[in-house]
């Protein structure tokens, strides 16, 4: 779900600044901004680059419980899925820093047209199949990730480069499970009951 999420929002970004904004010279890629001072820097030269920089699991949903029961009252036993948050980094990889700075506008104006994303209201054409029947309450909410100083210092040290150009975003949940029932049973219908007594001297 992960590579589905990121590329389910590359093209949704893609398809506005094309579209919408009318910006038809702009690329939207996946990839390691990392790279971008490496020998292999044709791939994401000249493009707006999705980077996902961390990721970190919903604390508030990992303690639901891993019994449910069905509809015709039978038990089934399974691993609850985890939720994640994905924090990606948006970043304008030009050599005209006027072109960096006003594609990283269209970025923030994006997310502040569109929070919520889901399945059903994707407008691109490539998306329609991208999840599967399971997966159709896919849903991303997203909201800007304000980076201090020395965050900002860390993490361009750590993607070993200069800093360019960017914006964080939070997205949240990112649900991950494998639908696996490892124990059920039939439905409970009945209970029975003994008393035994003993007669103690």
């Amino acid at each position: 779900m992960i590579e589905e999420s990121l590329f389910y929002i590359k093209e949704e970004l893609s398809n506005y600044l094309i579209n919408d904004i009318q910006d038809s010279g702009v690329e939207v890629e996946l990839g390691n901004i990392a790279l971008f001072e490496t020998d292999n820097t044709a791939s994401i030269n000249e493009k707006l680059i999705i980077t996902l920089v961390n990721i970190e699991e919903e604390s508030t949903l990992k303690n639901n419980k891993n019994v449910h029961y069905g509809a015709d009252g039978g038990i089934r036993y399974a691993m609850q899925p985890i939720y994640l948050n994905l924090y990606l980094l948006f970043c304008c990889n030009y050599a005209l820093y006027n072109t960096s700075l006003k594609r990283l506008g269209h970025v923030i104006r994006f997310f502040q047209q569109r929070r919520k994303f889901e399945v059903k209201s994707t407008t691109s054409s490539q998306n329609e199949n991208l999840f599967n029947e399971e997966e159709q309450t896919f849903r991303l909410i997203f909201e800007l990730y304000t980076l201090t100083f020395e965050q900002i210092n860390h993490l361009w040290g750590a993607l070993g480069g200069r800093q360019l150009p960017s914006v964080m975003f939070k997205a949240r949940l990112v649900k991950i499970d494998d639908s696996r029932i490892y124990k059920k049973g039939p439905p409970i219908e009945e209970i029975n009951a003994t008393v035994e007594s003993t007669n103690e001297c």
